[in-house]
């Protein structure tokens, strides 16, 4: 007996429809807020935009916006408002920096 022919759709997918928003930086690199099964995340992309070589978890996608749209690259590290850095483990509770532990 053979076995059922199952017709399947293949649909390419590239990157940037995975995103919602992807903005350009001060310093020349690219931010993405992509969403993620619990919160958005704002990715930092490599300065050959290949791959994200640095990464920022927020609670909803207002919150990642606010903050790629008001993040000064030249003043300031890294975004503000996360509430999770996984490159180092960092966690801030209520996106509260005074708050922040490593895990």
């Amino acid at each position: 007996m053979e076995a059922p022919q199952i017709p399947v759709t293949v649909v390419p997918v590239t990157p940037l429809l995975e995103d919602l928003f992807a903005v350009q930086l001060k310093n020349g690199r690219t931010a993405h807020i992509c969403p993620m099964l619990f919160n958005h995340r704002i990715n930092l992309m490599s300065n050959t935009g290949d791959y994200w070589d640095d990464c920022w978890c927020y609670e909803d996608f207002k919150l990642a916006l606010a903050a790629i749209l008001t993040w000064d690259t030249d003043t300031m590290s890294e975004p503000t408002g996360w509430k999770k850095h996984p490159k180092t483990g960092r966690y801030r509770p209520d996106s509260n920096p005074k708050l922040e532990y490593i895990q």
